[in-house]
């Protein structure tokens, strides 16, 4: 059986490693163009001063770049994010455990979530069946992500509790 498992075990880290290739290049070239300040000065401009609208973009632009890139997204959005998000008076604690919760639920959202390939090249069922199967379990999961960008207590208690200063 070492045969046949060994081959199962290259497709799926090959169809795996290819993803996280072609996200890398992507953040690659999103990096050397510049378009980091670009976004950052229209991103500015956009939450106009606002906390809310601030911390709705985020979620929301976090839950989108984790779908299409890996953790490179992180290295390239946090040094454009979260100054602005300090500015409004947000933690960097709070907006740190943000933005890595909402990679995390971007990883399995649909089209391009890298989980959702690992899971259907692990069982065995198609795509159709992964997303039918995991969509409850993703839309708990945003509605939580709104939550803990509001309520930042929910996921900072743990951290202040041990002595974190915030």
């Amino acid at each position: 059986d070492l045969p046949k498992i060994l081959i199962s075990s290259l497709k799926t880290s090959t169809m795996v490693n290819f993803i996280i290739a072609a996200a890398s290049l992507f953040s690659w070239v999103v990096s050397k163009s510049q378009i980091g300040v670009t976004i950052s000065q229209a991103f500015i401009s956009m939450v106009a001063g606002s906390r809310t609208i601030y911390l709705l973009a985020l979620v929301v632009i976090l839950l989108i770049v984790g779908c299409l890139m890996d953790n490179i997204a992180t290295l390239i959005l946090a040094p454009i994010m979260i100054p602005v998000g300090i500015k409004l008076g947000c933690s960097p604690l709070h907006l740190g455990m943000l933005f890595c919760i909402c990679l995390v639920v971007g990883f399995v959202t649909p089209p391009f979530g890298y989980n959702l390939f690992t899971a259907i090249s692990i069982s065995g069922l198609n795509f159709k069946q992964i997303v039918r199967g995991s969509l409850p379990f993703l839309l708990v999961e945003i509605a939580l992500l709104f939550v803990f960008a509001f309520a930042p207590g929910i996921i900072t208690w743990l951290p202040v509790l041990i002595g974190f200063k915030i």
